[in-house]
């Protein structure tokens, strides 16, 4: 099958759809982070998993009739389009929401006319399968969005029927589901999710078993370890407590992605840039260097020079060697006030932006029906770490990567 992945980020629609065995030709992910990009390559493109992965970054170079057409030609007819539309413009904890208006609020409504123009373009016998996503929109809203999706109404799910961890959600989609109701609440406690014996608030001195869930992960700087996100530790020996915040790994787990799916190619990308694009230049002597090398052009890899591009770079000290740490920002353009993230927030950021992987399969079950055959991906037949809900019975591994005997 070949995939449109609109704002495709870090992947989490290829990670359900393979989780679900759907054979895969092409995915064509569009995708302005380059840090998003570079974490979805890493764990699908670089693995060599058989399927052509073609990356655009500007979502405006596709968007209009005569590009994305020459886009249908060149990688198309297209099976599956995903949407993950910015939700700034309609998210309750933005004071300055503008809606449907708003600049990036109008890229919901572009989704669905896009795929409106692919369905009527293709005209396939087989109809075109869409999965739209966002934050949930106040009723006035959604019926204006309705009218760019042929009428149809979203599906409204929170990740807490699913998993640990809230996210509710609104989902355009035509293809049928099962009865959410069918879904049983999974508690987060006594999971082996929360390290070195964190537990969540409301669990100390609770008198009896009841369903716990963390809140929605979020994305922006001021909220990604806000008193939300926040666990405690009970110190040895004492009544006392240690607050904490939910660590990367955590989330990974809760949102339903393998150990280090994020955090295994962020932190990489930062030491390298780290690296060869400001300590080995600034310790090499020119006038000595075998190589005449001059500028970190010259060190950092050719295939991660766009960073400089996109992203502005800040040190702040440490006290480990090379002794400073390195701080970047997302590809805000137009932002007025650039925000700075080290690899540990940067993780959490995009892990804010993400999908809860056991609702978006849930809702993708039926794709299916509509392939003549399955196929298995490797890393991606794992079990969640919680029951009743698991949609994999035969799958081979945990979450974290290890095999069940």
């Amino acid at each position: 099958m070949k995939v449109l992945d609109l704002f495709s980020g870090i992947g989490s629609g290829t990670v359900a759809l393979k989780r679900l065995g759907i054979p895969l030709h092409t995915i064509v992910h569009v995708e302005h982070d380059p840090v998003a990009t570079y974490v979805n390559k890493f764990n699908h493109e670089l693995k060599d998993d058989g399927i052509v992965h073609v990356h655009i970054t500007k979502f405006e170079d596709i968007c209009e009739p005569d590009s994305l057409e020459a886009l249908i030609q060149r990688h198309g007819p297209f099976d599956i389009v995903l949407g993950a539309a910015p939700c700034q413009d309609y998210s309750a904890v933005n004071a300055r929401r503008k809606g449907t208006t708003g600049g990036t609020g109008q890229y919901l409504l572009k989704v669905g006319e896009m795929i409106h123009f692919i369905e009527k373009y293709q005209k396939r016998r087989n109809p075109l399968i869409y999965f739209s996503e966002n934050v949930v929109l106040e009723k006035k809203e959604i019926e204006e969005v309705n009218e760019r999706y042929r009428g149809i109404p979203p599906v409204q799910v929170d990740a807490q029927d699913f998993s640990p961890c809230r996210r509710n959600r609104l989902y355009w989609l035509n293809i049928p589901i099962s009865s959410i109701a069918e879904a049983t609440q999974v508690s987060q406690e006594s999971l082996p999710i929360l390290e070195d014996g964190g537990i969540m608030p409301e669990e100390i001195g609770q008198a009896f078993p009841m369903a716990i869930k963390a809140n929605t992960f979020m994305a922006s700087k001021g909220r990604i370890n806000d008193s939300r996100m926040m666990k405690v530790e009970q110190v040895r020996d004492s009544d006392r407590f240690v607050i904490k915040t939910f660590s990367v790994r955590e989330r990974e787990i809760m949102l339903g992605l393998p150990v280090g799916y994020v955090s295994e190619p962020v932190n990489t990308l930062f030491k390298e840039l780290t690296r060869d694009a400001f300590v080995i230049p600034e310790q090499t002597d020119p006038n000595t260097d075998p190589e005449g090398r001059k500028h970190w052009s010259d060190f950092l890899d050719p295939t991660l020079w766009h960073f400089q591009e996109k992203c502005r770079f800040r040190f702040k000290m440490c006290g480990g060697p090379p002794f400073a740490k390195l701080e970047m920002t997302t590809p805000q353009e137009n932002s007025a006030q650039l925000v700075y993230f080290d690899a540990i927030s940067y993780s959490k950021h995009l892990l804010g932006n993400g999908w809860s992987i056991p609702v978006v399969e849930f809702l993708l079950e039926k794709v299916k029906d509509v392939c003549q055959t399955t196929q298995s991906y490797q890393r991606y037949s794992y079990h969640f770490p919680w029951q009743p809900y698991s949609s994999m019975g035969n799958a081979d591994e945990n979450v974290d990567g290890t095999v069940e005997v």
